[in-house]
């Protein structure tokens, strides 16, 4: 007669009975833990595998390094906003609010031809919008000034590309 502490020899058994004799071999130590009135540490193994498969998992609390935004104020932001209008025009090419941001951007940097071609996109994508046709005005109003201030060699391609058109 076998010893009921014993384990069984699962390397002779298939994988479906193997499976049925840990089963059986976990209920008894189960049986054997609450009749002795501990509490089993599967209780805790069982809480955890049923954890690990749900779908919905809480997310980890992530600590805020700066939480008065000190370093973000650091940043350049010009360039900061240069980045995100890039990843929106990459991703979204046929949206015009991500070109109009892209002109915005542009104008601010004092990137005229870039500005340009934000409003050439627009163009493209909606001739008859509002928001074009504000961005044409301001293009034209920051053109004529930055020519009377003296403006650089990405003033004179911006004009000729404008009058080509």
């Amino acid at each position: 007669m076998k010893n009921e502490d014993e384990e069984p020899d699962y390397s002779k058994m298939t994988p479906a009975e193997r499976k049925k004799a840990k089963n059986i071999a976990r209920k008894k130590k189960k049986a054997r833990a609450a009749a002795a009135g501990a509490p089993s540490n599967d209780n805790k193994n069982n809480n955890d595998k049923n954890n690990n498969g749900n779908k919905k998992k809480s997310k980890p609390h992530i600590i805020d390094e700066d939480p008065e935004g000190k370093e973000l104020l650091a940043l350049d932001h010009l360039e900061e906003a240069k980045k995100y209008a890039a990843i929106l025009v990459r991703h979204a090419p046929k949206r015009l609010s991500a070109w109009a941001l892209q002109y915005d951007v542009s104008i601010r940097r004092g990137k005229m031809l870039m500005a340009l071609q934000a409003l050439f996109k627009m163009k493209a994508i909606d001739a008859k919008d509002h928001r074009l046709f504000t961005r044409i005005v301001d293009f034209s109003q920051k053109l004529s000034s930055s020519r009377t201030s003296g403006g650089g060699q990405g003033n004179v391609i911006a004009e000729g590309v404008i009058s080509s058109e």
